[in-house]
């Protein structure tokens, strides 16, 4: 029961914008060219590395054992990579949170992503501005910086405690900012084969509200 109330209000990080992976979609292989059309993220987990004065400031005055806000967000990902439009990508992650995000090729080698995610049933986003470093061929990088709009969320279960326990639960709406990363390493294959790849992201954020700064890391495995 404590499971099935998590699913339903936690206060789960932001999901992975999958759709970054339009940064590395022209494959090289002896020379050649060609790109990705689509994907799939087989799974990911992002996890906020909060301290304790998110605690603090979620489960001031909760009566009973206090579950506060930052669970690891797990989802699984449809990545839409297309010929016809080679500058943006569209992602859509199902799982906890659910949640859709678009990238597009700004300019050069800078890219700008967007995204959004229903957490207990507040809407989170999360804007990015970044740089690519490495093509991805086998290495993938870059850097940026983001803005978020967060909602932490802390509930108090007792000894005998039903999913009613959690009718009362705390939200709080906050606005993070930080600098960010992404990393990813695929294997280099047959000309127009798929690729597996790993995805790794890394960021340290301040949130303005909680005056609290903490590191985010995020992992994915998938096919593109």
């Amino acid at each position: 029961m404590l499971l099935l109330s998590w699913l339903l209000i936690s206060g789960c990080a932001i999901h992975a914008p999958m759709s970054e992976m339009v940064m590395f979609k022209d494959k090289k292989v002896d020379g050649k060219e060609y790109e990705s059309r689509m994907g799939w993220g087989l799974g990911s987990m992002t996890v906020d590395l909060t301290t304790d004065k998110l605690d603090s400031e979620l489960c001031e005055g909760q009566t009973g054992d206090c579950v506060s806000g930052d669970e690891p967000s797990l989802n699984t990902h449809v990545l839409v990579l297309t010929e016809k439009l080679d500058r943006v990508a569209l992602s859509v992650a199902l799982g906890a949170p659910l949640g859709l995000d678009a990238t597009v090729h700004v300019f050069e080698d800078y890219y700008m992503t967007g995204s959004v995610a229903t957490i207990s049933d507040e809407i989170q986003g999360q804007f990015i501005f970044q740089r690519r470093l490495l093509d991805g061929n086998p290495l993938g990088l870059s850097v940026g910086g983001h803005l978020s709009r967060l909602n932490w969320v802390a509930g108090a279960y007792g000894d005998n405690c039903t999913i009613s326990c959690w009718s009362e639960h705390r939200n709080l709406n906050t606005m993070v900012a930080g600098i960010r990363s992404v990393f990813t390493l695929t294997r280099i294959s047959s000309y127009g084969s798929t690729r597996p790849f790993l995805y790794l992201t890394g960021s340290y954020n301040y949130d303005f509200k909680v005056g609290m700064t903490y590191p985010k890391v995020g992992v994915a495995i998938g096919f593109y």
